[in-house]
């Protein structure tokens, strides 16, 4: 690597993204031709194709893939390096903040969060995202922090060690059934097991909420029916015999609106889900980061009191 050419590592990076030659061009600035004659050189000083055509579409080489992760670091640090450093001034700030939100953190935490942020930080600019892959796309710089319950198993572990956690709410569990429905208000697990099940399932989560809450995963689960959003679910259970775990703060919001039976549940569930702030390491020190982070704490501890 003493002869690589550092000026293409940008080019490299977006090659090896976007896995196609016009794409990249456009994604940094220059013209299909140009990018072209970087990827010749980069083939040229790396002795590998990087891009193999399979089919009408390319591929990453075995090299291309081993590149991939090492570079995306290299350019997110390189980046938050030369970022100026920063007298935090809220009211003048103009920056885009992307933050990944569970469906519970977008009903419950974050309306007012942006009542606070905005007074406070008037021209910084937001783009929630729904939960998918959490862990991975902050790893590669996608989202600047993730607010999620989910387990944290979409980036190899190597790479845990670049992410930061912190437990922001512990939110206890309860089951949503119809309002005619037969169970008791405090089921056996037995009986609970005994009936059809919806379950939410979120992109890019391995597991349900509730296969997560259980503290084990071999009894035998009656049908289940997966659905994507904590709110779809009073109206698949209107009416049938089907059950659904749900944050309790869930519950209450659902309840509001929807005439439903919450149920405690059996032994053999966690009582509760732990909501998790998720951040890359080189957020560490940076202030308007670290600022976002405090007010997204402040907000969950205000959903906590107004619990009480």
């Amino acid at each position: 690597m003493s002869r690589f050419d550092w000026n293409l590592l940008v080019s490299l990076d977006s090659l090896l993204r976007q896995k196609n030659v016009t794409a990249a061009a456009e994604e940094i600035g220059v013209s299909q031709s140009t990018m072209s004659g970087m990827l010749s050189r980069l083939r040229d000083q790396l002795d590998d194709p990087l891009l193999v055509r399979v089919g009408s579409n390319y591929e990453l080489s075995g090299r291309g893939l081993e590149l991939m992760e090492p570079v995306r670091q290299a350019i997110l640090s390189v980046q938050e390096l030369v970022r100026p450093t920063e007298n935090l001034n809220l009211a003048t700030t103009k920056r885009c903040i992307r933050i990944m939100a569970s469906e519970f953190t977008q009903l419950l935490i974050l309306p007012y969060f942006f009542r606070r942020v905005t007074e406070l930080a008037p021209a910084l600019t937001f783009e929630v995202l729904p939960i998918s892959d959490p862990a991975a796309r902050v790893y590669h710089g996608d989202v600047d922090v993730a607010l999620t319950a989910a387990p944290l198993t979409d980036v190899p572990s190597s790479c845990t060690s670049l992410l930061r956690t912190r437990n922001v709410l512990e939110a206890s569990l309860e089951a949503l059934v119809d309002e005619h429905h037969p169970l008791s208000d405090q089921p056996s697990l037995e009986e609970f097991f005994s009936y059809p099940r919806i379950e939410t399932r979120f992109p890019g989560i391995g597991v349900s909420v509730e296969e997560d809450a259980l503290s084990f995963r071999h009894f035998a689960k009656n049908q289940a029916i997966i659905i994507p959003s904590f709110l779809v679910a009073p109206a698949m259970i209107a009416g049938t015999d089907r059950v659904c775990v749900l944050p309790k703060l869930i519950l209450d919001f659902i309840r509001m609106s929807s005439p439903m039976r919450i149920l405690s549940l059996p032994a053999g569930y966690r009582s509760s889900i732990t909501l998790r702030a998720l951040w890359h390491v080189r957020h560490d020190y940076d202030p308007l980061q670290r600022w976002i982070r405090s007010m997204l704490y402040e907000s969950a501890a205000q959903l906590e009191v107004s619990k009480a």
